[in-house]
């Protein structure tokens, strides 16, 4: 992303009637902010063509630091679904995706599915949780930056995944979150039962958690980023509701910011 990409997405705000002010550069030729006035709507959708694999958000910059995240695990934070991954280990893949498959279908509710799957991991050593965890997974690109500076930035960041504690452990610990949720896999003897502990973490559960967490955090729902993964039902959703700006006494009034940063595209991250 060059200086022509900024010039082109300020032209574009200023025939648009947005009334651009001002630009910075965040992280040259990577991320910048450009801060305007006027009508986020129709900012968004006057960016969303501009360079090449830009990606374009748009929010209140009063709100732009956010107080909190919540984030999902697998595929998210970590670059592999740790229960296929584990059903690998017992020899059992293509039937847990099988079963997968069926939830994606919305054939099976949340719980149906982990229920079945856990079930099948049945006599899986225990030991074998630890070895999946050593050689397969790998934090996802990014996710120490992100969820570090956030906190350095007085964030507060949890971890909330439908799979399981032996593995939101270890990498909510690797990769600095400050608490982890996950459902419980039981054990008895050195080998799985086929059964997690309930209540199990679904996604009336991660409600739960995060209203918790909204209440602990003490700041406004609009500055609370919400990262649910990738799985069936769950989306990327960063809060960004207020769009009130205010005039400081030696600037003018900008109240809204779109932020660019090359890469693949994926406007309207804002919404």
């Amino acid at each position: 992303m060059g200086q022509g990409d900024i010039a082109q997405a300020t032209g574009r705000l200023a025939t648009a009637g947005c009334a651009p002010v001002d630009g910075v550069w965040l992280d040259e030729g990577k991320a910048a902010d450009i801060f305007f006035a006027m009508d986020p709507v129709t900012a968004r959708a006057v960016l969303t063509e501009v360079g090449d694999a830009i990606d374009v958000i748009v929010q209140p910059a009063a709100i732009r630091e956010k107080a909190l995240i919540i984030a999902d695990m697998d595929s998210t934070m970590i670059t592999v679904e740790c229960i296929d991954e584990l059903a690998d280990y017992a020899g059992i893949k293509p039937q847990i995706a099988e079963i997968t498959e069926r939830a994606m279908r919305g054939e099976l509710d949340f719980a149906g599915a982990l229920n079945e799957r856990v079930a099948l991991l049945k006599g899986l050593p225990d030991s074998a949780i630890d070895q999946c965890r050593a050689e397969r997974v790998r934090i996802m690109p990014g996710a120490k930056a992100l969820v570090r500076t956030m906190k350095a930035r007085g964030a507060r960041t949890l971890l909330v995944s439908g799979g399981f504690t032996r593995f939101t452990g270890p990498v909510a610990e690797e990769i600095g979150f400050d608490a982890n949720v996950a459902n419980v896999l039981e054990i008895a003897d050195g080998a799985l039962l086929g059964t997690v502990v309930t209540p199990i973490v679904d996604a009336a559960r991660k409600r739960r958690h995060r209203s918790r967490a909204d209440a602990g955090c003490g700041r406004r729902r609009e500055r609370h980023s919400d990262d649910r993964g990738s799985g069936p039902g769950r989306r990327l959703s960063c809060q960004a509701q207020d769009t009130r700006g205010r005039r400081g006494r030696d600037r003018p009034w900008r109240p809204f910011r779109a932020a660019l940063r090359a890469g693949d595209r994926a406007a309207g991250l804002g919404r």
